[in-house]
């Protein structure tokens, strides 16, 4: 990596472009020019479902849709819910708590659960 000296005398770590190629990287997912639903569910299933890289991705296309409902949740009560579900889903598990740690009682509050 070369690095050259800027006006204001720091250096500009990294200001050489990359050249790119035309070929893309199999652990690359592009995305439809259309953003369709069915994108990561396609990804996952060219990769293979039982793959890491599937894997990944089906918890990206998770917590993807938990940030998207977050922004539109009003109660933070529900938004604890939906947290559990999205974590027990992500993990593949069917149980999944949220808990509060309650300094002046020294213990953890289950907030919320699935499973």
């Amino acid at each position: 990596m070369t690095s050259s000296s800027s006006v204001d005398g720091r250096s500009d770590i990294g200001a050489t472009p990359v050249a790119f190629t035309d070929q893309h990287s199999p652990e690359i997912v592009e995305v439809n020019d259309d953003n369709s639903a069915g994108s990561f569910d396609e990804a996952v299933a060219e990769v293979g479902d039982g793959s890491m890289l599937g894997y990944r991705l089906t918890q990206q296309a998770i917590l993807s849709d938990f940030g998207l409902h977050a922004l539109k949740q009003c109660s933070f009560d529900a938004l604890l819910d939906d947290a559990a579900v999205a974590a027990a889903e992500g993990m593949r598990t069917g149980l999944a708590k949220i808990l509060e740690y309650r300094k002046d009682e020294c213990d953890l509050l289950i907030r919320a659960g699935v499973g």
